[in-house]
């Protein structure tokens, strides 16, 4: 047993330790980068007294929540230092903390509420006509054709308006499926209980289609992956465009149709979408009218404590210029000419069925590049997979190393002298192994979750929607995690090759 204490003091000594300054000093320059970026932000709001007032609310918010978690174990310790009983300090302590963290929501959502009333509403009512714009929970306007065979149907955010006379709609939206499903009991009695599955969450909009084209038609990105939407059981319709075809999927009941709908225009529209977000995507066609499901985790509109009202502002931007980006492509490039300009548009148009053929090449490293991703997509899932499990088959492979190459025990502490190193304070190899187990384990799984998802923004983008350079960004970020949440696996990886050097 003192055996194992002994481990215990030396591992937390050792392993913690070097986490914790390491930590330490991230979190400070992490507060330093944050403290510039809010000057920033309250520079760029000066003169605009509601844009100061939210930002303030952000800023109060922000300490608040700070002041809650830090509350508990400040007061938690200076009332037991005060000689009050256990049971009263903790009370005390809860009280305070959660009075902070209430104000802190409080605050948070008093900010939510002025960014989408005073910032959303005006900065969309400047670009669409006929704005309808609901921030809350807003019944949905799609239970027909494809939406109505589900149960449950939420969107928020809800936009409704039209541009340059063309008529739209947005909202994030959760689709939800129920079913019942019958158990049988111990008792041998029959049970019924209601599943509810979600079918999709993300963003939803909803725009006009060539009303000669009935439908339905889907068209869906090779990574669309909400089954109970795909109409798969439909005819498959080739392109004779090799890049759509290793990027997208088109389903039809009716071949006709899709070629009808699958213009060199909707094309690059198609493509505009999958380069500015580069998300999971499905186009709906049908009546007239098409759906486009974006599979993205973001909810437009939602102000995050961890940006800055400047920033929610340049997101803002960015969600409207996608929206108008899109019709722009889709509807209006090449509309607005005069009837001389008529050979102008016929030259437009064949520019445009030239760019369906090479538009994939334009927001992509080569054709070739993406077409090798598209149709690697499973291989490197499983990548993915492998590097998650890499740091703990590692640590497995050290162990049995250690165990089987030294019988006799383990040093713990090590010091160099005249260029010799000295082992000291020896414990059981397993005894070790058992006890780091605790330590170096749960190390290992974090830094392979890390070295994980930065495969997977390197090589799949994330399902963020992030550019080449962004993922960049977001892999070199993973990395430096993995190596840090690794140092536990790392240091014990050190003090057996130590051991093995000296044996």
């Amino acid at each position: 047993m003192s055996d194992i204490f002994f481990i215990i003091v030396a591992l937390v000594c050792e392993f913690v330790g070097p986490v914790l300054l390491l930590g330490l000093v991230i979190w400070l320059i992490w507060g330093f980068v944050r403290i510039w970026r809010t000057k920033k932000s309250l520079s760029a709001a000066q003169g605009d007294d509601a844009a100061l007032r939210m930002e303030h609310t952000r800023i109060l918010s922000g300490l608040a929540s700070f002041l809650g978690w830090a509350a508990f174990p400040v007061v938690l310790t200076a009332a037991l230092a005060m000689d009050m009983e256990m049971q009263a300090a903790l009370i005390l302590a809860g009280i305070c903390g959660a009075a902070a963290l209430y104000v802190s929501q409080r605050l948070k959502s008093r900010y939510s509420t002025d960014f989408k009333e005073k910032l959303v509403r005006a900065e969309l009512a400047k670009v669409f006509d006929n704005l309808s714009y609901k921030p809350e929970e807003a019944p949905a306007l799609l239970s027909q054709g494809l939406l109505a065979s589900f149960s449950t149907i939420r969107c928020n955010d809800l936009i409704a308006a039209s541009y340059h006379g063309t008529d739209f709609m947005q909202c994030d939206i959760r689709i939800q499926d129920r079913e019942e499903a019958v158990t049988t009991g111990e008792d041998g009695m029959q049970q019924s209980r209601e599943i509810v599955t979600d079918v999709f969450q993300g963003r939803l909009m909803r725009f006009k289609a060539d009303a000669s084209a009935r439908g339905p038609v889907q068209v869906m990105r090779y990574d669309f992956s909400a089954d109970s939407l795909l109409k798969k059981q439909w005819q498959r319709v080739e392109t004779e465009l090799a890049a759509f075809e290793e990027r997208f999927r088109v389903y039809a009941e009716d071949p006709l149709d899709a070629m009808r709908i699958m213009t060199p225009q909707m094309i690059e529209a198609i493509y505009y979408l999958d380069k500015k977000l580069d998300v999971p995507l499905l186009f709906h066609f049908e009546k007239g009218e098409m759906l486009v499901f974006i599979a993205q985790a973001r909810d437009a509109f939602e102000v995050s404590g961890g940006k800055t009202l400047l920033e929610e502002k340049e997101l803002l931007a960015k969600d409207i210029a996608l929206v108008t980006g899109f019709l722009d492509t889709m509807y209006f490039k090449g509309r607005r000419k005069t009837a001389d300009n008529d050979k102008k548009t016929e030259a437009a148009a064949d520019k445009a069925a030239d760019l369906s053929g090479t538009a994939f090449d334009a927001f992509s490293p080569s054709g070739t590049l993406s077409g090798l991703r598209s149709q690697m997509h499973g291989p490197m899932l499983l990548l993915c997979q492998a590097a998650f499990w890499l740091p703990v088959a590692v640590w497995g492979i050290s162990v049995a190393y250690a165990i089987l190459c030294l019988p006799d025990g383990i040093a713990l502490s090590f010091s160099f002298i005249d260029g010799t190193a000295e082992l000291a304070d020896s414990c059981s190899t397993l005894a070790y192994c058992a006890v780091g187990a605790l330590f170096v384990l749960p190390s290992a799984f974090l830094a392979g979750s890390s070295l994980a998802c930065a495969l997977n923004a390197f090589l799949l983008g994330g399902g963020r929607g992030m550019s080449m350079a962004g993922r960049l960004i977001q892999t070199v970020r993973y990395l430096f995690l993995a190596i840090f949440t690794g140092i536990p696996l790392w240091l014990h990886l050190f003090f057996i090759s130590i051991n093995m050097d000296y044996v």
